[in-house]
């Protein structure tokens, strides 16, 4: 999979912590960290509900790019 590292990026640079964005999608911290490292998927309706909430300004394909580790 990958992690999606400018989702973590943007999640900083606007100051934002992970408990309330995972209160304000219905899941666990822990998911979410899961979901942001790429140990499990986003949804389509967290995708849309993430960028519309907190990244509107950012392409959504590029906020949820995975970084695929160099083998």
């Amino acid at each position: 999979m990958g992690e999606c590292l400018n989702l973590r990026a943007e999640i900083a640079r606007n100051k934002l912590k992970l408990k309330v964005i995972a209160v304000q999608l219905g899941i666990s911290e822990k998911t979410l960290r899961n979901k942001i490292t790429g140990a499990s998927d986003f949804t389509l309706g967290e995708v849309d509900r993430l960028h519309q909430t907190y990244f509107a300004s950012v392409d959504k394909n590029t906020l949820f790019a995975r970084n695929r580790e160099a083998s």
